[in-house]
């Protein structure tokens, strides 16, 4: 468990199966505008590297690409910036939506990358091989109308399918090369008393193939974990049962 003090943060940590001769890299996006990177060393001593500058506005949400060669972050700015791990420069700052970005994530092979925004759209980027000015990353995929603000979205593990999670107690499963929707889920409390009408705040998807999971909070500070079953597979995906939700399809 890490808890940092004295900001609003995001927290994603890069690669925690396999840390490097350092440690863990991690990285934060806080309501001051502004990206730290930091390093979790195998002693547990948290260490400050660098404060990213640039974000106009609240920073929603950072990812590492799957080489950590580089550090996406999405803003209220309505912009992605992705920052070289290496000199911590930034690389090149890309107008990604309509309105706030609050998900950024690499597909596995880190040639792809699909942003979410509260414009109710996700969209897909190709990276070129050496990404520039002159090259930038190129939107070749956008999924519109999405019936609420992204929370979080991601590739699956083969890369063929997109996942999102919407404000509105709802999870999608995209075709990712064509953007048309394969499943969706509805959720809808139990005990309607206890959660009311409690919209989502935050997600988190974790898409390993091993573990493919949904973890999310409402508006009323409740946290719930949903299990997505074959969701790489050529099955129908589906989702596990779950005691405090009526799931609809």
């Amino acid at each position: 468990f890490l808890c940092l003090m004295g900001w609003a943060d995001l927290v994603h940590l890069f690669n925690p199966n396999h840390p490097g001769e350092d440690g863990h890299l991690l990285a934060t996006g806080a309501d001051d505008n502004n990206v730290r990177s930091w390093r979790l060393t195998e002693e547990g001593v948290l260490v400050k590297l660098k404060t990213l500058s640039g974000h106009l506005s609240s920073v929603r949400t950072v990812c590492f690409s799957p080489n950590s060669k580089f550090l996406a972050s999405g803003a209220q700015d309505l912009c992605i910036k992705l920052w070289d791990t290496t000199t911590w420069k930034l690389v090149i700052t890309v107008l990604a939506h309509n309105n706030f970005v609050t998900a950024v994530a690499f597909d596995a092979p880190g040639q792809k990358m699909v942003s979410g925004g509260e414009d109710h759209t996700i969209r897909i980027w190709r990276l070129p091989i050496k990404i520039t000015n002159r090259t930038p990353p190129i939107e070749v995929v956008r999924i519109q109308h999405i019936p609420g603000s992204v929370l979080a979205c991601d590739f699956t593990e083969d890369g063929k399918r997109v996942v999102g999670v919407m404000s509105n107690r709802q999870i999608y499963i995209w075709h990712a090369k064509e953007g048309t929707p394969m499943a969706w889920w509805e959720f809808m409390p139990f005990d309607p008393e206890q959660y009311g009408n409690a919209l989502w705040r935050s997600a988190s998807l974790s898409l390993s193939g091993a573990v493919n999971g949904v973890i999310v909070t409402d508006t009323g500070g409740f946290s719930f974990t949903f299990a997505l079953l074959a969701v790489t597979s050529s099955d129908r995906t589906n989702i596990a049962p779950h005691n405090d939700y009526i799931i609809n399809q």
